[in-house]
């Protein structure tokens, strides 16, 4: 009886063992996830990618659901955003808004480049703004990463309704 006693308590605790080695991993797992967004953000704030600026157009996007720009084919809907008309340049208007929460990169009459972090992890964004034949054109990207979750499009729908303004 002894014996069988002591053969389930060692059961019990071997049962235990699993069950805190498991919540320990899982409790560990959002730890480890945390720190790699932490570390791509860093990675981002370290590149300095030069102007997509080229022939008065601005770069359309890759593959990534990370960038939105109004160069892209308009069939294209995860990565196209219209352009703004305009009868007289709003480049100073553009700068009014994105200056709140971007860096100026470089600027010129008719273009500028902002660099935007993201406010949790700090991810950074290349956001440019390009004024050619009375439209104004947007291209927002994202230096790392897969996808931003729509933050790029949000970011050029916000500065589009402050023009409106």
């Amino acid at each position: 009886m002894l014996s069988l006693f002591i053969k389930l308590l060692f059961k019990i605790n071997l049962m235990n063992s699993l069950i805190k080695g498991a919540l320990m991993v899982l409790a560990l797992v959002p730890i480890f996830i945390v720190s790699f967004f932490f570390y791509k953000a860093e990675q981002s704030k370290k590149m300095s990618p030069p102007s997509t600026l080229k022939n008065h157009q601005l770069a359309k996007c890759g593959q990534k659901p990370n960038c939105v720009s109004s160069f892209q084919h308009k069939t294209d809907k995860e990565h196209y955003i219209a352009p703004m008309k305009f009868n007289i340049n709003p480049i100073e208007k553009v700068d009014v808004f994105l200056k709140k929460s971007c860096q100026l990169v470089s600027s010129t009459e008719t273009y500028k480049h902002y660099e935007c972090q993201s406010s949790f992890f700090g991810f950074t964004d290349d956001v440019e703004i390009f004024f050619k034949d009375n439209k104004l054109h947007f291209r927002s990207a994202s230096r790392v990463g897969h996808s931003d979750l729509g933050a790029n499009r949000k970011r050029i729908n916000q500065l589009k309704q402050h023009l409106i303004k």
